[in-house]
């Protein structure tokens, strides 16, 4: 049926009447999309009993007493195969969790809506036609559109692994939260266009967007003059108060009701299309909350004027009611004809990369089974033995030299070994040796990825160890051990270990190793003075993470002090540049110069007071105290010659005897 309505929907001259018909088009639609996902409801709902799964331990104890007959109730399930059923769902989510605890989480989260007024929409319109009159142009349309932007991502790498955002620099390379210059015009106009929230709040209070009185998007954003990256959620993006506005309506709009954007995908896609930099996995749990929350429905409320039951007639009722997710699946549905038409042309709803797949889990003899109606218990006991999980354990058992397999957790085990649901054995996946290498960069190919290192390659064919166990190690001690222990742990495993990605387990587990030091700079929230001696000392990042931290920590009493060095709390740093500067190992002049604190953003914040006098030198040390600052200052020259009343030798072998003495 899918393809008949298919047929009829596409656009041909000799027939025009569907796609001139408006609202009745649109109607037509809906109605053929109920007529098609009926009949599989409609299946379901009758074959409940043809398919039943009940515990393998229960058809044991039947056939111990005999009892063969199997009742299925009222119950009537939507099965997972069943597309937008509740178990449809879950298990989408539960694949993209399994594809996050495989790959980490996601670094970027692209979110693209249609633009009714593309040339491609508009061009193809009848006459006095609008773009919501050809829902089914706009559907495919953006189909295309969706299968470029993949293209883009995927096969022409345009976020690789050059840009991948660690910094705030490399955030700013990706995504922007401005208005752009008035000169890039079609990237002004684009931004304009589809790239303004609202207005809301005074201005518009009955926008959608508005919850008890408030902006939900949090619109509009604050003034930041640069990017500040965070472990909740999506970053702080930079938004300046550059004096750039774009009027919408009978408002001025600035930078702080800009959505963030990719430059190149905006001007290449001109529609909305937001760009945000993922910094934890929240957005997979945003993702599938927003998107797959389930259906929109309308509100309805019916009452009825027909006497009660009686209480005989009522217990009957309530006794065959059945659990009907076929029905609830129905009831109060509202389907909008371009989900309509997308799913009557079995465009696809969601995609993922690499393949899930799904292992069972049970206890002994708890197996989960599925059997036909009339199948013999014999049969179905003997095909339902043996699951994924004992053959698993059958494997270990019967193949103790296989070290791939000892190290190997059940959930990874599909990575390395097939199973084949018809004979059910796992068997040892068959990976070719990197013979007849072209180049070195083939070398570091495995399954057609190109990795950075060869032991990154050497990771990926399973030749190396992984970190799994420190991992599992640092996991439970996270639960029980404190901050310190962890980090005496984490501090072991990296001397007497060989770690393949020590980064990745050091940003898995720093909040768990930190967690006294957050609580110690919520002291700092009552402190009115922080001093720091030696400072000149220290490199100048120390200066520029107490300064992001101290106002991440002032920004839990007031959201204004964010924007102030240090939080607003008075820092003095105490020292003397003539002294000593950062220490960096194997360094040259420039780059200890780089790392002092005087080349800090935080620097130019900071007011200069000299000390006068010298409380630690008496009247006798004073020659040598300005003799010191005139060294100190360059006033002496390169060659430095000691005043006579210090010198204790007269040439450098004497220097040399004095201090190491002889060895005769």
């Amino acid at each position: 049926m899918n393809q008949f309505y298919a047929y009829h929907f596409m656009f041909r001259d000799s027939s025009r009447v569907l796609h001139l018909s408006g609202l009745l088009f649109q109607e037509y639609v809906v109605e053929a999309y109920a007529k098609v996902e009926e009949p599989c409801l409609h299946w379901i709902r009758c074959n409940q009993r043809t398919l039943r799964a009940s515990l393998y331990r229960g058809l044991m104890d039947q056939v111990a007493t005999d009892d063969v007959d199997v009742p299925t109730g009222r119950m009537i399930i939507l099965p997972p195969s069943f597309t937008g059923g509740p178990r449809y769902m879950q298990g989408l989510y539960q694949d993209a969790m399994a594809i996050v605890r495989k790959m980490e989480k996601p670094d970027l989260f692209i979110m693209m809506t249609c633009n009714p007024k593309w040339p491609d929409i508009t061009e193809a319109l009848l006459s006095r036609q609008k773009s919501q009159d050809r829902f089914d142009l706009c559907c495919r349309v953006f189909r295309l559109k969706l299968k470029e932007l993949l293209h883009l991502i995927i096969d022409n790498e345009i976020f690789d692994d050059l840009y991948k955002p660690r910094t705030h620099e490399d955030i700013d390379k990706i995504v922007c939260a401005e208005l752009p210059d008035p000169s890039e015009k079609e990237l002004f106009d684009c931004v304009a266009a589809h790239m303004i929230h609202g207005p809301c709040g005074s201005a518009n209070p009955r926008c959608p967007c508005m919850k008890n009185k408030k902006c939900s998007k949090k619109f509009p954003k604050e003034f930041i003059s640069s990017t500040q990256v965070n472990n909740d959620g999506y970053p702080l993006y930079l938004c300046r108060n550059n004096g750039r506005v774009v009027q919408k309506g009978s408002h001025l709009i600035d930078n702080r009701w800009v959505v963030p954007y990719n430059k190149y995908l905006c001007k290449v896609f001109n529609c909305h299309i937001n760009v945000e930099i993922c910094s934890s996995i929240q957005s997979v749990k945003y993702l599938y909350k927003y998107v797959y929350k389930g259906h929109d429905r309308i509100q309805a409320k019916l009452s009825s004027k027909v006497p009660p039951m009686d209480d005989a007639i009522a217990g009957a009722a309530q006794n065959t009611t059945s659990h009907d997710e076929a029905q609830q699946y129905l009831d109060a549905r509202y389907v909008f004809a371009s989900e309509a038409f997308w799913r009557i042309c079995e465009f696809r709803m969601q995609k993922m990369y690499p393949t899930v797949y799904a292992l069972q889990v049970h206890d002994d003899n708890m197996q989960s089974v599925v059997y036909a109606e009339g199948e013999p218990v014999s049969d179905v006991m003997d095909r339902s033995a043996r699951t994924a999980l004992t053959e698993w354990m059958y494997y270990n058992r019967e193949h103790p030299e296989d070290e791939v397999a000892k190290r190997t957790l059940y959930s990874d085990f599909p990575s390395y070994y097939m199973w084949n649901d018809s004979t059910r054995p796992w068997s040892r996946r068959h990976r070719l040796q990197c013979i007849g290498a072209r180049c070195y960069e083939y070398l570091r190919t495995v399954d057609d990825v190109v990795y950075d290192t060869y032991q990154s390659a050497a990771e990926a064919l399973g030749l190396l160890h992984s970190d799994a166990e420190f991992d599992n190690d640092l996991t439970l001690a996270s639960a029980i051990a404190s901050p310190c222990q962890i980090c005496e742990l984490f501090a072991m495993i990296l001397l007497y270990y060989e770690l393949s990605q020590p980064d990745v387990l050091f940003e898995k587990y720093i909040d768990a190793m930190s967690d006294d030091i957050r609580l110690e700079n919520c002291s700092s929230q009552s402190a009115s003075i922080i001093i720091m001696d030696e400072a000149p000392m220290m490199h100048r990042h120390v200066y520029e993470m107490l300064d992001r931290s101290i106002r991440d920590v002032m920004n839990t009493i007031d959201a204004t002090l964010e924007n102030i060095p240090f939080g607003g709390k008075v820092v003095v740093m105490r020292g003397d540049f003539r002294k000593m500067l950062p220490v960096i190992q194997k360094g040259s002049h420039s780059m200890i110069i780089s790392s002092s604190l005087n080349q800090s953003d935080v620097w130019r914040h900071c007011s200069i007071f000299c000390l006068k006098t010298k409380v630690r030198v008496s009247p006798k040390q004073q020659a040598w105290s300005e003799f010191l600052l005139a060294v100190g200052e360059g006033r002496v020259g390169l060659n430095v010659h000691l005043p006579a009343e210090i010198q204790r030798v007269s040439s450098l072998l004497d220097l040399i005897a004095r201090v190491y003495g002889t060895f005769g």
